[in-house]
């Protein structure tokens, strides 16, 4: 009987003391969250949820960029917090001070489609806003923060960007149409870019992109400062 009684004590403490790690979830973490890059700066979480589906409660505590890759009707609902529906849009863009305000939540698919997110977690430590180098008149700047900086680019049907050394990293996410992307002027290591795929440019190469011949294309474009 005393052998039963103590491994019912371990078994209460190993509860006990787990607890609070699994009510602590992660988005890195979270089944749902697939890490597709990690480097120095950032982390980069491809969110993908069947319709019908629902995520495990997790936490958001990094500052963050997300970026929506489809129109679909999503609910999401903090931990004590009311349910709230509402609609994506593939190409919206938008910063999140996780890192200031901590998010515990779930998010679940409300539609009969795909929901389709990225989620891109900011790793290294920064003080203050640094100047944006990408000054092409077709790209829109969104916003700038102390880690990053943030531009959409619509590119018509065989439109080009060029952009000549980059003096910072930047990361090109396309949420429309499809692109043919050149790094340093190798045309023939050329790769095409579609809805739903991303292209990771250290410094110091020169790229151009073009929009494909008949769906053109939409890109977000981050630029991560040093």
């Amino acid at each position: 009987m005393r052998q039963v009684f103590k491994c019912l004590v371990s078994l209460f403490i190993f509860f006990v003391l787990h607890k609070p790690c699994s009510a602590q979830l992660q988005a890195a973490m979270e089944p749902r969250h697939k890490t597709v890059l990690e480097n120095d700066y950032l982390r980069i979480l491809d969110v993908n949820i069947l319709p019908g589906d629902t995520t495990f409660l997790h936490r958001h505590t990094l500052p963050s960029v997300v970026v929506v890759l489809s129109n679909t009707k999503v609910g999401m609902r903090a931990q004590g917090g009311q349910a709230v529906i509402s609609k994506s849009e593939a190409g919206s863009v938008s910063y999140a001070a996780y890192d200031e305000h901590p998010v515990y939540h779930r998010v679940w698919n409300d539609d009969t489609i795909f929901f389709h997110v990225m989620d891109i977690e900011l790793l290294r430590n920064g003080a203050k806003v640094a100047p944006q180098t990408m000054n092409d008149k077709a790209i829109l700047p969104i916003f700038s923060e102390k880690l990053v900086s943030a531009f959409k680019w619509k590119a018509g049907r065989g439109k080009s960007i060029r952009k000549k050394a980059s003096v910072r990293p930047l990361l090109f996410i396309c949420y429309s149409g499809s692109a043919k992307a050149i790094i340093n002027d190798a045309a023939e290591e050329a790769i095409t870019l579609s809805a739903g795929k991303f292209w990771w440019v250290n410094t110091g190469n020169t790229i151009q992109l073009t929009g494909d011949d008949n769906t053109g294309a939409g890109f977000v474009i981050l630029e991560l400062n040093p």
